[in-house]
């Protein structure tokens, strides 16, 4: 018998580990956006031409094949929720950290490092965020559902984290604009570290036999 595909959609919105989960992706995906500010960085405060800057941001290509078998590796030994949690973690102390250094306070080297990490932070994430759907036991016949939903309110950083970055950086162009961008990231991935916890807090009231749909 065929399912209706609108009754899954309500189903999968009246369920709090699909809110968990897309609220991650949000968080992971305004990550994902932030890169696109890597080359202007670059120019504006380190001072390269477009074309070095431009080199710096292809740099990612490069480390997400790498960033994502990692990451599903470590998925598999240890679990994907606290995985994820813990590349927030990082995500947010990186942010953290490049929200107060510049150039002309600590060596270039320190800052290179930390955008290499987060690179390597933020395909990690892409690589396993969607490995949540199994882990959270989501029933077959809703998958598609849940994952469409998932998709639609995840991926609304392609809409709204442009405009706010814009505005960042217009109020205080320069470095003081660069440093308060990187700690509204830092906010973020902590948000994402704090719907980490809702998540495995929802897994946890479930009985082990028991879907947390």
């Amino acid at each position: 018998m065929r399912r209706n595909p609108f009754a899954n959609m309500l189903l999968v919105l009246q369920r709090p580990v699909i809110w968990a989960q897309a609220a991650i992706i949000v968080c992971a995906y305004c990550g994902y956006k932030s890169l696109d500010y890597y080359s202007l960085y670059a120019v504006e405060v380190l001072g390269k031409n477009e074309v070095e800057g431009a080199r710096l941001a292809s740099y990612g290509a490069y480390v997400r094949p790498f960033a994502a078998l990692a990451a599903g590796l470590i998925a598999d030994r240890f679990d994907v929720t606290r995985s994820i949690g813990v590349i927030f973690l990082i995500m947010a102390i990186v942010s953290a950290v490049l929200s107060v250094v510049t150039p002309d306070t600590t060596l270039i080297g320190v800052i290179y490092l930390n955008f290499g990490i987060s690179l390597f932070a933020v395909f990690a994430l892409r690589g396993i965020y969607f490995a949540l759907l199994q882990e959270t036991r989501t029933p077959r016949h809703i998958t598609g559902a849940a994952v469409g939903m998932i998709s639609l309110l995840g991926y609304t950083p392609e809409i709204f984290f442009a405009p706010i970055a814009g505005r960042i950086l217009d109020a205080n162009p320069g470095v003081d604009g660069f440093l308060d961008l990187f700690l509204l990231l830092a906010g973020i991935s902590a948000a994402g570290v704090a719907c980490v916890v809702w998540l495995m807090v929802l897994q946890r009231n479930k009985s082990s036999d028991e879907p947390v749909f």
